[in-house]
């Protein structure tokens, strides 16, 4: 479906017609990497190698443009020779590229191989990579990465971030010998992108892990204290003569599920088919499409019991949403999760109905994503969604009568981005995000900016976005579609590189700006300026390895009306000594009283809180033992309420075998004598009568069990825990009076049959334990049980272990899937055929 602007023509224009020019002329742009690069030449040849990890083929060793020597460390030792050398070259055919490593060891059987699942990080193991700037724009990178233990990992870099969700179907090869051990990757042409050009040049690194060391070395040195990794690449040349082949992939899947709702009910069963396809338009640009697609094996989402004004941000876990989406993600504008989210009840709802069931998601139709970057560095990307309808179902209190009223609308979501990129690794987007819905529902649109400026040593930056939101809603009583038109805008300048960094940022929310149709935005209507100082050295010294410190002041007021909100200093210093074993501290202060104009739910009414602050620490053990440990503790304190919270967690470790290893991640929280939103009180007229604001203790405990044996780099086993437990008991209640301060009421928060209205006693359960096995590059079967229980009551007598028995015996939804993809490449099946 097309996308709907709703911006006034000038302002269209103005956002689009400089970005155009630059798009136009991009290929007079010059990519100006930070230092001087090294060379390394690939080499034409006939016949493949196996991809064994054996190093025997006699391409290599016929085939010229080999680096042997040391890398360079980044890592615990800055700038100085690794500690052991390495041999790599690459060479390439009409069908891939392939790199070979001979990687020297003086003890090879203190090499560290801890098995793991594909692109599974945080592995007790030695690691080597190989990233291409295809483009040599000095800002994005393909990255693929093998650890000792043979498990690959694929990574997408942007001067933003680095996306381990991106993936790409490859080969590669480990062996150990008494000199070390060696790698061969097979990366074929369909699995990146890259200019069509007859003499192809392109930016490349290698990096090297040895994990016993904590050394981290590259053969173009990287160093720490300058901002970006692609900009620190070398230079690959030779290649010549190869065309962008055609990329056609499809991955079709089929499912089948059997779930069981609750104690009482019987076992449901179905099955779900439907496919994924991938398709290279041309050598930049990609489409990837799902029809049909099954996300039920996904990962439980970690709920909680919020008492904020702030809605919780959850994490993707749905693989479509998550896989090359780094071009979307600019200003907050795009929070994938609102794809399929439930909208509320958009049918009339009578004085006598009451809702007795409501959806909780969208079923998702189909989605499609279109993205790439020419080889002048303007990236394009356009997103599309389409959600189906949904019911909730509604009773007539009096009658019983039961009846279906639409709740969500059929609805479109779209997003457009150009993202330029420009010299000193500079760049500029454009951003348009668009929701669409039928049968009255609201239309968003909001369109921005977002841009980073470096100068040519790559020292200072400056960089900033702006935005606009349009909210579309019908109003009932004329007929008509009413226009709330809001705006943000964010600067920083900002040194960025060395061991003293500094930033100074303004920030402005208008008071109607509103991005969460398509985007997250906690709250608007906010003018803030906050000042970071920061220093760190990546040198080692004779008791740390590395260390940074930070100070951090913030002055917070409103948009409208523009008074004051709130002001603090926080400061942080995290250390890593010399026995890897790391530790850190912080403090924070708001000094003075704080106005909270969000926490009384009205927002014409503040609540003043006084001063505050709070002392924290953390700690961790070496990494590299069997067992492992991290410790943080803190708390908080508001002295003039008698208000003091705690916490405190834990994630011991223990690795029992390269195969198998357990974690436990324990947090505590206490708050004691919290001041908080409780409930509203109306007069018979509906007029608001009191807020009323509750003393309360709360006590939070997440325990998350994981578990996960590998059976090798192909097939694992993975079981999680999570068991979040909230107690909340009301002792004493207030009025809010407009002046935001508390006043003595007779409002006692009793239900009629006698029992506490609020205390909350919430507890989530959740298991996913889930069988994968990697059958085929590309292809995988996953089978996965998940156990879900959810309790809420105003019981909050009981303790821990009571708390938890009363919640297993409580009704608990099963479900077991066993889902099956296969990938299919059409230049891998053409070959076959050959």
């Amino acid at each position: 479906m097309l996308m709907q602007l709703r911006l006034p023509a000038w302002l269209s224009v103005c956002f689009l017609l400089p970005l155009i020019a630059m798009g136009q002329h991009a290929n007079t742009l010059s990519y100006s990497p930070t230092q001087s690069t090294e060379e390394l030449s690939a080499v034409r040849i006939s016949d493949a190698p196996t991809v064994d990890g054996r190093l025997t083929d006699a391409c290599w060793a016929t085939a010229t443009g080999v680096f042997e020597g040391f890398f360079t460390q980044s890592s615990p030792d800055n700038g100085s020779p690794a500690t052991q050398r390495s041999r790599v070259q690459v060479i390439y055919t009409d069908f891939a590229v392939y790199i070979g490593a001979k990687l020297y060891d003086a003890s090879p059987d203190s090499i560290l191989r801890e098995l793991g699942l594909r692109d599974e990080e945080g592995k007790n193991t030695d690691l080597f990579a190989v990233g291409f700037d295809t483009y040599l724009n000095r800002q994005n990178a393909f990255v693929f990465q093998v650890s000792a233990a043979g498990v690959q990992t694929d990574i997408y870099v942007t001067p933003d971030d680095e996306d381990p969700n991106w993936n790409a179907v490859w080969r590669s090869g480990v062996t150990l010998d008494e000199d070390g051990w060696n790698v061969e990757m097979e990366i074929p042409y369909s699995a990146i992108r890259f200019p069509k050009e007859e003499v192809q040049t392109w930016g490349i690194n290698f990096m090297r892990r040895i994990q016993r060391l904590q050394e981290e070395a590259y053969w173009h040195p990287v160093d720490p204290n300058i901002n970006g990794l692609v900009n620190q690449f070398g230079t690959l040349t030779g290649i010549q003569d190869v065309k962008p082949p055609v990329r056609l992939q499809f991955t079709p899947y089929v499912s089948g599920y059997l779930v069981k709702d609750d104690e009482g009910s019987d076992w449901t069963q179905s099955v779900n088919g439907g496919m994924d396809l991938k398709y290279g338009i041309n050598e930049s640009f990609t489409l990837d499409v799902t029809l049909i697609p099954d996300f039920g094996q996904v990962v439980a989402d970690d709920i909680v019991f919020n008492l904020s004004p702030f809605e919780v941000r959850f994490d993707e876990n749905r693989p479509f949403f998550t896989e090359g989406t780094e071009l979307f993600n600019r200003g907050d504008l795009f929070y994938s999760r609102r794809v399929g989210r439930a909208y509320g009840i958009l049918g009339e709802v009578y004085g006598n109905e009451e809702i007795i069931d409501a959806p909780n998601d969208a079923p998702l139709i189909n989605a499609a994503k279109l993205s790439g970057r020419t080889n002048g560095g303007l990236g394009i990307g356009f997103f599309n969604a389409v959600t189906n309808q949904t019911y909730a179902t509604v009773e007539d209190t009096l009658t019983k009568t039961q009846r279906e009223v639409l709740a969500d609308p059929l609805t479109n979501f779209n997003v457009f981005v150009l993202d330029q990129n420009l010299k000193n690794n500079s760049k500029i987007a454009f951003i348009n995000t668009n929701v669409t819905r039928w049968d009255g529902g609201r239309d968003a649109n909001v369109t921005g900016t977002d841009f980073s400026f470096f100068d040519k040593k790559n020292t200072f930056n400056v960089n900033g976005s702006a935005a606009v939101s349009q909210i579309m809603t019908l109003n009932e009583d004329t007929g008509e579609r009413e226009l709330d038109l809001g705006y943000r805008y964010r600067l920083e300048v900002a040194k960025v590189s060395g061991r003293l960094q500094y930033g100074l940022e303004r920030l402005v929310e208008s008071h109607n700006y509103n991005s969460n149709d398509m985007g997250f935005l906690r709250a608007a209507n906010e003018v803030s300026h906050q000042l970071e100082v920061s220093y760190r050295k990546n040198e080692p010294g004779k008791i740390l390895n590395r260390y940074w410190m930070e100070v951090e002041v913030k002055y917070v007021q409103l948009h409208l009306p523009r008074v004051y909100n709130d002001w603090g200093i926080e400061y942080n210093a995290d250390l890593t000594f010399k026995n890897f074993w790391n530790s850190g501290f912080g403090a924070g202060v708001n000094p003075s009283v704080t106005d909270d104009h969000f926490e009384a739910r009205t927002g014409t009414r503040v609540f003043k809180k006084p001063a505050s602050y709070n002392i924290y620490a953390w700690g961790g053990t070496d990494r590299r033992k069997r067992f492992y440990t991290s410790i943080s503790t803190g708390f908080w304190e508001r002295p003039e309420w008698n208000q003091f919270d705690n916490w405190f967690s834990m994630r011991p470790r223990y690795r029992f075998s390269n195969k198998f290893s357990i974690q436990h991640r324990l947090n505590l929280n206490w708050r004691r004598r919290e001041l908080g939103f409780t409930t509203k009180l109306y007069t018979p007229t509906d007029e608001l009568q009191a807020i009323i604001i509750g003393k309360r203790f709360i006590t939070t405990a997440t325990n998350v069990l994981s578990g996960n044996y590998t059976f090798n780099e192909y097939m694992g086993l993975n079981l999680r825990l999570r068991h979040y437990w909230s107690k909340v008991q009301y002792v004493d209640f207030f009025e809010l009076d407009e002046s935001g301060y508390l006043q003595e009421t007779d409002y006692q928060g009793i239900e009629p049959d006698g029992t506490p209205a609020h205390n909350t006693n919430f507890n989530a359960w959740n298991i996913d334990c889930v069988y994968t096995w990697q059958f085929a590059p590309g292809s995988t079967m996953s089978l996965v049980w998940k156990n879900v229980i959810y309790t809420n009551d105003a019981d909050t007598s009981p303790d821990f272990f009571t708390n938890l028995g009363n919640t297993l015996q409580s009704p608990a939804t099963n479900s077991i899937s066993l889902r099956i993809l296969y990938f299919l490449d059409y230049l891998q099946v053409k070959r076959m055929f050959k």
